[in-house]
């Protein structure tokens, strides 16, 4: 991205000047355009190095606990089993 915006900026200069009359060697274009790609991904990092250096958290799922339900059913079963009928 930094680099399409500062090709972009480079090229409107050339046409500038172009017009304007003032010619000045293409190494200079290309050692500007190298400063300008250099320094807008540097901002680029300084500006979202929370999102590119920070770790996110892993969230672990946890397994629900399940409860144990005691039917009453099955402990009145128990209980009458145990009754001696005489």
């Amino acid at each position: 991205m930094s680099s399409f915006m500062s090709c972009l900026l480079i090229f409107s200069l050339i046409i500038i000047n172009a017009v304007m009359g003032i010619f000045i060697g293409l190494d200079i274009y290309f050692m500007v355009f190298i400063g300008i790609t250099l320094g807008l991904t540097l901002g680029l990092v300084l500006f979202n190095y929370k999102k590119i250096f920070y770790s996110k958290r892993k969230i672990q799922k946890t397994k629900p606990v399940s409860t144990t339900k005691v039917s009453r059913n099955r402990q009145k079963e128990v209980v009458r089993s145990r009754r001696k009928i005489s």
